[in-house]
């Protein structure tokens, strides 16, 4: 993997970060939509794609959240795609 262009890094954090204040709505369906068809979230031991995503976070979004995207990386793989992970600091508000 290689290091992508500064513009297409760029948009990994910005979309980590719509993530993040998504998820802080509580709009399952929101988070839903950052993902492009056939996009995969991948939680700790499980993968998640499509609708199953939305499902995933509706039965989760109960309360308040604030979170903080940590630890970014990004890489490029050779057919184009980009390879993102982070972590994510959540708060639980009153």
């Amino acid at each position: 993997m290689t290091p992508p262009t500064m513009e297409r890094e760029l948009a990994a954090h910005r979309l980590l970060q719509q993530y993040a204040a998504a998820v802080d709505a509580r709009d399952p369906e929101g988070v839903a939509a950052l993902f492009a068809p056939g996009g995969t979230l991948a939680v700790r031991d499980f993968a998640l794609t499509g609708s199953e995503i939305a499902d995933f976070y509706r039965s989760r979004l109960t309360f308040p959240t604030l979170h903080f995207v940590t630890g970014i990386t990004v890489a490029e793989r050779t057919d184009g795609r980009l390879d993102v992970a982070c972590g994510f600091f959540a708060i639980e508000m009153p």
